[in-house]
């Protein structure tokens, strides 16, 4: 699982960067379950501060982002 838990933290850097957004550690990493039954991966920079925080949602199948968000505040 260490394997999956990197490639999804480089997609999420890597579309963080494309998005001119902030990447600020600590970094949070969880595995969720879609309710189509697929496991995806929930990351969550930022995670001890409000504000300056990016949320990403990304499918373990293909490793795209299927939600993002980044929370200026």
């Amino acid at each position: 699982m260490n394997n999956i838990k990197e490639q999804v933290v480089k997609v999420a850097k890597s579309f963080v960067a494309d998005q001119s957004w902030p990447w600020i550690e600590p970094v949070e990493v969880q595995l969720q379950s879609m309710p189509s039954g697929e496991r995806a991966w929930s990351v969550r920079t930022n995670v001890y501060a409000r504000g300056r925080n990016v949320r990403l949602l990304i499918l373990e199948s293909d490793f795209s982002v299927i939600d993002s968000a980044y929370l200026p505040r």
